[in-house]
């Protein structure tokens, strides 16, 4: 890696001057396989041309301002900033994306990012990215107006997995459905979900198997069940196991919220409606210290089964022992990028 990032809020508001520029624009939601290859290609350029590699990204993400549904994001704006540090780029600019900037034209988003400010000499694209008022900027316009300005357009082509393209979109379907298996291998590591860790009603403790409730701010969830993964306290790996539902066991049914049928939830929302969302509660093998009040983050690496109501606490007990035995099984791996 050729410096440290360095993140600016833009664009202009730092007074940064910018020289030669090799850039990527894009929303980058998950930094998955796809996006990596991209961001690659910027770095290794930069490193061939001696100028500086930069990501310009949006928050919030776009679909946020233009959408009547706004998607549910696969990676908070810290954790893609710690993605495109691993991946060595040296400057990300983050858009605000608000009304006013999503009517700007495309025309104008070149001649005032990548020209003014940035100095671009080299922009690399995804195969179908589109930008600007009504979409209407892609490779064609970028590759038209670098020639007026100066600049060369590189167009990557889409990553596959077997033989499906990688895309946030099709992430987002396959975290819905709980395929975690299929959903790590678009992203290159483990889908993980963060929250603070809050006291609970100890149920998991009168059991035998103390649990970390972690109240979760924003993103997209998978179907109420039981998985297996890991979490990372001081440094160190712990394999895991996350129960996501609304406690059938324990709970009266009409306490239950409805929860998608296709198993996609909503962007969360807070404050967190009362019954509205499933509970997080994690039980971290081989742990015994206290971490609540602190961040947690739960990284997925498969689901084990659906969330099932037993008769009494005794039949759950016996079912958690042997869902232990399967998370124990599995090989904790934070990302391909370490």
């Amino acid at each position: 890696m050729r410096g440290e990032l360095e993140v600016i809020r833009g664009p202009g508001k730092s007074g940064k001057k910018f020289q030669e520029t090799v850039a990527t624009i894009g929303a980058f939601d998950g930094v998955h396989i796809g996006h990596q290859k991209i961001i690659r290609e910027v770095t290794e350029s930069a490193e061939e041309s001696g100028g500086r590699s930069v990501v310009v990204t949006f928050d919030p993400h776009p679909s946020k301002i233009v959408a009547d549904a706004p998607v549910p994001v696969l990676l908070s704006l810290p954790g893609k900033i710690n993605l495109l540090r691993e991946l060595g780029i040296e400057v990300c600019l983050i858009v605000n994306f608000n009304r006013k900037f999503s009517h700007l034209s495309p025309q104008d988003f070149i001649r005032e990012i990548l020209v003014d400010y940035l100095k671009v000499r080299v922009v690399i694209i995804g195969y179908n990215y589109v930008f600007g008022k009504d979409r209407k900027g892609n490779a064609g316009l970028l590759s038209e107006m670098g020639s007026k300005y100066g600049f060369s357009v590189r167009q990557i082509e889409p990553v596959k997995v077997g033989s499906e393209v990688v895309s946030s979109t099709r992430i987002r379907e396959l975290v819905g459905k709980g395929d975690f298996v299929k959903a790590n291998s678009f992203l290159g590591r483990p889908y993980e979900i963060t929250g603070k860790v809050e006291k609970g009603e100890a149920r998991g403790r009168i059991i035998g198997f103390p649990t970390a409730n972690i109240d979760i701010p924003y993103g997209l969830l998978p179907p109420p069940g039981v998985y297996a993964g890991f979490t990372v306290i001081g440094g160190e790996k712990y394999r895991a196991g996350l129960s996501l539902g609304y406690r059938p066991t324990f709970s009266p049914d009409e306490d239950k919220a409805s929860f998608a049928t296709t198993g996609i939830a909503a962007e969360l929302a807070r404050p967190k409606a009362k019954g509205g969302a499933p509970i997080a509660e994690v039980h971290i093998l081989d742990f015994n210290g206290s971490i609540y009040g602190e961040e947690l983050t739960f990284y997925f690496l498969r689901k084990i089964r659906d969330e099932i109501a037993f008769s009494n606490p005794d039949e759950l007990k016996r079912q958690i022992e042997k869902d232990i035995e399967k998370v124990r099984t599995l090989q904790p791996t934070v990302s391909v990028l370490e």
